[in-house]
């Protein structure tokens, strides 16, 4: 059993004595007035905070006025045991589903790509990426050979339930969507749909079941 330790410190304005525990407040700044000389609601200490120790650590800073202020994260941390699997994300290259598949990624964030690259590399799979439901369909329309899109629901640019209803019409793809927990995806558009954050094996699934062949 351990702890990571996260520290950011700068060399802004800092914080006063007297201000110092009103900082984890709701809605409260160091700077309060029309002249201060930066934006905020004032929430994003307090949120910090309670998502630390709803994790089983704490959040505490150390400042001095006019000189800068430190803040210091401390999260609960375990040390994998050495039989423990090294690596994340990662089909074995043993795996069942057939290699040369095509999938479409239709998601505007980055991180989302290079995690599914990650998760299909041992597949020799080649990956297309749209970051708009318009590029989505005119990928779909140069690429017959896509054998599964995946799909953020709510992909800027025409949505992807919009996208998603477009492709069904006109071609036999099927389609999986990310979607957060509270929405609820169109299935008349999609195939099926994972909720984010999904886990690794939710996405292996759908990857055995779609790409078997």
């Amino acid at each position: 059993e351990g702890q990571l330790v996260f520290v950011v410190k700068d060399t802004g304005v800092g914080i006063p004595k007297e201000k110092k525990d009103l900082v984890f407040e709701r809605f409260q700044q160091a700077e309060i007035g029309y002249e201060r000389g930066y934006d905020g609601t004032g929430l994003g200490l307090s949120i910090s905070k309670g998502f630390t120790e709803l994790l089983g650590g704490t959040l505490f800073f150390e400042s001095e006025h006019k000189k800068g202020t430190s803040f210091y994260l401390k999260l609960p941390y375990k040390k994998p045991s050495n039989n423990e699997p090294k690596g994340i994300l990662e089909l074995s290259p043993n795996s069942i589903l057939s290699k040369g598949k095509v999938i479409l990624l239709v998601d505007d964030v980055d991180f989302n790509a290079k995690l599914i690259q990650k998760i299909v590399q041992p597949m020799d799979t080649q990956i297309l990426r749209a970051r708009t439901g318009k590029e989505a369909i005119q990928l779909t329309k140069q690429h017959p050979e896509i054998d599964l899109i995946l799909m953020d629901s709510k992909i800027s640019h025409m949505n992807g339930t919009n996208a998603a209803q477009f492709i069904k019409t006109n071609f036999s793809i099927p389609i999986v969507a990310f979607a957060t927990q509270s929405e609820e995806a169109d299935s008349t558009s999609f195939d099926a749909y994972l909720a984010m954050p999904f886990q690794r094996e939710q996405l292996i699934a759908c990857f055995e079941k779609y790409l078997k062949n």
